[in-house]
């Protein structure tokens, strides 16, 4: 067979196997009802320019509701971006967040810092529905990276605050039966003075234990409602400390600055050392003084 008609038949071989596993990934994404709702939010604010493939970290981690009942988790992400992107990406954030709906996900914090010498730094704290929490950090981190930035750190805590919940619940349960016992025994006639006043400080203390437990269930569930999602933005100027606009000027900028941070240093030092040695040189000055008025004894 000619050479021409095999290099043909090799092409149309590879073009049919890449199809085959462009479909095999379309499949798979259909498949995962939570980053299709968050991607529809994110589409809504930004057009996506990076496929699935290209979102790596915290949001790749798979979790079966089934065994991570009653653990609350934490989202964090760390991204540097150009200097001009880092409020962009912040704001298409916050605009999936809102697309979202309240009852979905709400800002808890929001930070933007522009110092003078270029630096560009930036934080948000989002409290997620924890069905589209995954889902929503795959789409906050395709935002950067269509923004031209990219993930320095992305990383998932879990803590299992189910099992707290269940350990208080049972404590109530058990406080709740002595609270009745010694109620019916503060009821009951004929109690001395003594007696009854130590009956009442029992009562209000487990009352008071009781109040504590059903206010740190309460703070639980809430954890469990709710996955908070943590974005740290870094300019790029801020990492390396100097402005590629104004090299120049930002490195005179540094140097004034680590200048200040010694002298500021090295002042702490004296302040610290200065009282300590003011007293030992004036300990000197007195031994001296004294050794000089003393009499010396006539050898025999």
């Amino acid at each position: 067979m000619p050479k021409s008609k095999l290099r043909v038949r090799a092409l149309v071989s590879s073009m049919a196997v890449a199809m085959l596993l462009t479909a095999c990934q379309d499949e798979e994404n259909a498949a995962q009802p939570d980053a299709v709702t968050s991607e529809a939010a994110a589409d809504a604010t930004a057009p996506q320019a990076a496929s699935a493939a290209d979102a790596t970290g915290a949001a790749d981690v798979r979790i079966d509701p089934a065994i991570a009942s009653g653990v609350a988790f934490t989202y964090s992400a760390d991204y540097r971006l150009p200097d001009a992107a880092v409020g962009e990406a912040q704001s298409r954030h916050v605009a999936a967040c809102a697309a979202l709906g309240r009852v979905h996900c709400r800002v808890g914090d929001i930070r933007f810092d522009q110092r003078s010498g270029g630096q560009i730094r930036g934080s948000l704290i989002l409290f997620v529905d924890p069905a589209l929490a995954r889902g929503f950090l795959r789409d906050a981190e395709r935002m950067v990276t269509a923004l031209d930035g990219e993930i320095l750190a992305s990383s998932i805590t879990g803590e299992d605050v189910g099992t707290d919940i269940a350990n208080s619940q049972a404590n109530s349960a058990r406080l709740g039966g002595d609270l009745t016992r010694l109620e019916r025994r503060l009821a009951a006639p004929g109690l001395g003075a003594r007696e009854r006043e130590n009956l009442q400080e029992q009562v209000a203390r487990l009352r008071g234990q009781l109040r504590d437990g059903e206010e740190d269930r309460a703070a639980g569930e809430a954890r469990l409602a709710t996955t908070p999602i943590e974005l740290r933005y870094t300019g790029q100027t801020g990492i390396a400390g100097i402005n590629p606009d104004r090299p120049f000027a930002s490195a005179f900028a540094a140097s004034a600055e680590s200048f200040g941070t010694f002298f500021a240093w090295l002042l702490t030092l004296l302040g610290v050392v200065a009282p300590w040695a003011m007293v030992a040189a004036l300990g000197v000055l007195i031994w001296r003084v004294a050794r000089r008025k003393t009499p010396a004894v006539p050898s025999k």
